[in-house]
């Protein structure tokens, strides 16, 4: 009607076309995003005996200073005002060690106050307590340097920025209670470690920074201040790059980094992240006395530190802002091996990137800065590296990273050119009992095997294949990666012929297949429940109770599979006498809803007329008699209520295997399909049509089916698809007139007027198909110009056949009329035509009727075509 035809041609109707379900964009599986999920390990049925944890305390000074210069130390204490008496402070509870570290630090702050900043600066570090050491109301500059030299206090000269560790107390604190100030200065040592007094001078701007940074944790600095600090650090740190490596250079690295990692007790995030910048850079160049061990353990501690800050999604923008993601992946860049630094390292910087990469602007920047390249080197490089509990952690975080990365699809060459694709294969081949790990990998895959390219990739290694196929099994609680897993199976099938039958063969792939199917459309009599496939899963051992949808998306994906591999004869034959894929179809035709699942619907009917192509009796449990007319009754649905332009062809597809059985031909002639396939024949997809041609040439071989195909209209419409594709597109024509040749051979069959008329146009196609073979020395002897000829022979020669011997078929009675010449088909309409045209006449009806006159063409078509 108009309405239908208006909405037809309406934006709405192509863009609910676009979204409809299709066998050619199959719908990927989809799993929402969670940026608030920041943990590093998600919910898991594969613990880990020693696993990092995700929520950590906060990460003092103290622990930073310590783990970075090999030394406990004791945290110092809150008040800014050190004393110099130990005898005043010994009975407020205080420690001997306490005490000196106080001591020294009191003398360090007076000194460093009574220093000038005019001309080049020497920053000194804190004083070492030793017998020597001046009175604290004498110290001058140049007594004070002389006694702290290196030089002079020690026999065996020590590099510049070394620390002295003394662990012993040479009295006890009994004793060292009664004795004076002086004398505990004379004998004790402290248990802390004490820097030397360096004799390096640095530039008075570079001097200033680091007193500045000294003296900011004791001075209660506000937000901006902190900020304009560490922006002045990280100038420093980049003249420093600029600049020859020299002892002074060496020597303002450490100090910065001391200093640096002395204001990390800071609970503003951006002072954090700007100082965090810092330290990775200075810990990524080396720094003199910072052995590789404390350098890895600053490294450990600065990316847990990043990790926390990562997890706030408020923090996105600040990273970005404070440009961190660069000297992450340097530490990254740098271990070409995981062996280079510690795995925990690996794992937070990881973590760290992946969470980052929930936001849009840092992944694409991510990517830019080749972050692509450095992960796929962290992957393993072959099947035959060992496998360890940390590379499976941090391997968890590094495929959630390139998962994030691969929804960008610009990111899918990349991707492919590093092996990315392959060395996911070797991760689960390494880890498949890991779920996390093969559930990321899954997601990746899942994206990148839509493409042709990315398929051959995997396909370049067979056991990878062999591993996505065991994670059906490993996993039979976990439906989310099993739709993945299946999904990609489903990718990998669509267009190797070697690999469908390796699945169904060599994997054992038919069986778990099979099982898979059976378990998600019935639930086990022990449940108590009818075998609605909205009803349960017994599947899930887990108790996990998928929903309606997940169940529906597993059986799309699972009969894809199915369907691909089925169209390997050999396959598909041993597929059609599996008792469970057989009973799982049945059962899906007569339950699922065809407005609800149309994804399915599509499915289903498309695996089981790839089996109906099988036409062995007596193994395709799908063309047994009663599964024959219970099949061409679920399908008519199908046919007549949806406008779903793939489930037509899918149903006409399957009527076309069906109809070779007589009794199916029957059926589907009191079941008024012919009309339905007839009213096709006016579609507009030269496909759908092609295929109907294929059904009624099957239909018209039984010559007790012509009447009815006569009678519903279809010889003119096929008339009308000759002569509109005719040597455009021989095969459809070719298709459409074996119909009408058909047709014609039949003796009892009366054609009319309309239809006559119809047949005789044809001798106007039948000269262009001589014409076009008459120049057929013209065209070039491609394979599929040599096919196009071959159609146009067999067009012209029924074509032929059908115009000479067609005799205008004489109507059965003839008006005995002197000059009206009208001739009637029928008993009928001869004699109400006399009866009111010529009343006076007496009509001999016997004399006036003629005997029809067939055209005897071609034999019926015994063998139907094969759709």
């Amino acid at each position: 009607d108009t309405l239908t035809s208006h909405l037809d041609r309406s934006g709405i109707s192509n863009t609910i076309a676009s979204a409809r379900a299709s066998l050619l964009n199959p719908s990927r599986p989809f799993t929402p995003a969670d940026p608030s999920n920041r943990a590093l390990f998600g919910e898991s049925d594969s613990r880990f005996v020693s696993r990092p944890q995700s929520a950590f305390t906060s990460l003092s000074s103290t622990t930073f200073i310590a783990d970075t210069f090999g030394s406990p130390r004791r945290p110092t204490p809150p008040s800014t005002s050190v004393s110099s008496s130990l005898d005043s402070k010994h009975d407020e509870g205080f420690d001997i060690e306490d005490k000196l570290m106080r001591m020294a630090l009191d003398r360090q702050q007076r000194y460093a106050n009574a220093r000038k900043s005019s001309g080049p600066v020497r920053v000194t570090s804190p004083l070492q307590v030793n017998s020597s050491a001046p009175d604290s109301g004498s110290d001058s500059d140049d007594e004070y340097s002389k006694d702290r030299h290196p030089s002079k206090t020690s026999s065996t000269p020590r590099p510049p920025s070394s620390y002295r560790r003394r662990t012993s107390l040479t009295r006890s604190s009994s004793t060292l209670s009664s004795s004076s100030s002086s004398s505990l200065e004379a004998n004790i040592q402290p248990a802390i470690d004490i820097p030397h007094e360096s004799s390096v001078t640095f530039a008075p701007h570079h001097a200033a920074v680091l007193n500045s940074l000294k003296s900011a944790p004791r001075l209660q600095l506000d937000l901006n201040e902190l900020l304009n600090l560490s922006d002045q650090v990280w100038e420093v740190i980049q003249d420093l790059e600029s600049e020859v490596e020299s002892d002074m250079s060496s020597e303002l690295r450490y100090e910065l980094l001391r200093g640096v990692m002395g204001l990390l007790d800071c609970k503003h995030a951006q002072v954090l992240l700007r100082l965090c910048r810092c330290t990775l850079r200075l810990l990524t160049n080396h720094v003199e006395s910072v052995s590789a061990e404390g350098a890895t353990a600053g490294l450990l501690n600065t990316s847990k530190l990043l990790f926390k800050l990562s997890k706030k999604t408020e923090n996105d923008n600040l990273f970005l802002q404070e440009k961190l993601l660069l000297p992450l992946l340097t530490v990254l860049e740098t271990a070409k091996t995981p062996k280079s630094y510690s795995s925990d390292l690996i794992l937070y910087i990881s973590g760290t990137l992946k969470n980052l990469s929930h936001h849009h602007e840092n992944l694409r920047i991510m990517a830019e800065l080749g972050c692509i390249p450095i992960l796929s080197r962290l992957l393993p490089q072959d099947e035959l590296s060992k496998s360890s509990e940390k590379e499976c952690q941090w391997l968890i975080q590094v495929t959630a990273t390139l998962r994030n990365l691969a929804t960008n699809k610009a990111n899918s060459r990349l991707l492919l050119q590093h092996n990315v694709l392959e060395r996911l294969g070797y991760v689960i081949m390494k880890y498949p009992q890991n779920y996390e790990l093969a559930h990321n990998c899954c997601r990746i895959l899942s994206k990148l095997t839509l493409s042709r390219r990315c398929c051959a990739s995997l396909l370049s290694n067979r056991n990878s294949i062999r591993s996505l196929v065991s994670l059906l099994t490993l996993h039979s609680e976990h439906l989310s990666l099993l739709i993945r897993v299946a999904f990609i199976l489903g990718n990998l099938t669509s267009s190797d012929c070697d690999v469908r039958v390796a699945i169904a063969f060599d994997f054992n792939g038919i069986d778990i297949l099979s099982s898979f199917l059976y378990n998600l459309c019935f639930v086990n009599a022990s449940n108590g429940v009818n075998g609605s496939l909205h009803n349960g899963y017994n599947g899930h051992s887990s108790g996990h109770n998928p929903s309606d949808s997940e169940r529906s998306d597993a059986l799309v994906k699972i009969i894809r599979v199915i369907a691909n591999i089925s169209i390997h004869p050999q396959v598909g034959v041993e597929i059609a006498s599996n008792s469970k894929v057989a009973s799982s179809l049945l059962h899906l035709l007569h339950h699922t809803d065809l407005a609800e699942q149309e994804e399915l619907s599509l499915n289903v009917a498309s695996v089981v007329t790839n089996l109906l192509y099988y036409h062995s009796d007596d193994k395709n449990l799908l063309l047994t008699a009663e599964a024959r007319m219970e099949l061409t009754t679920l399908f008519l649905p199908l046919l007549m209520q949806h406008r779903n332009e793939e489930i037509l062809m899918e149903a006409v597809r399957a009527f076309g295997n069906l109809s070779r059985h007589k009794d199916v031909r029957r059926q589907m002639e009191r079941l008024r399909v012919v009309e339905a396939l007839s009213i096709l024949l006016d579609h507009t997809l030269r496909d759908l049509v092609f295929y109907v041609c294929g059904v009624l040439v099957n239909m018209s071989s039984d010559s007790s089916q012509c009447p009815s195909l006569a009678s519903s209209g279809c010889v003119v419409k096929l008339v009308s698809v000759v002569r509109d594709t005719g040597i455009e597109d021989p095969e459809l024509a070719v298709n459409a007139a074996k119909v009408l040749a058909n047709l014609c051979q039949c003796r009892n069959l009366i054609l009319n007027d309309s239809d006559l008329s119809a047949l005789k146009s044809l001798s106007e196609v039948a000269s262009d198909c001589r014409e076009c073979m008459e120049g057929s020395e013209y065209l070039s002897e491609s394979e599929e110009k040599r096919q196009f000829l071959e159609d146009v022979k067999a067009l012209h020669a029924i074509l032929v056949s059908l115009t000479t011997q067609l005799t205008t078929t004489d109507c059965a009675y003839n008006c005995p009329a002197p000059g009206c010449g009208r001739k009637f088909q029928d008993k009928d309409s001869f004699v109400q035509h006399c009866s009111r045209r010529h009343p006076s006449l007496s009509v001999d009806i016997h004399a006036a009727q003629r005997p029809p006159r067939a055209v005897s063409l071609l034999e019926p078509l015994e063998e139907p075509s094969e759709l």
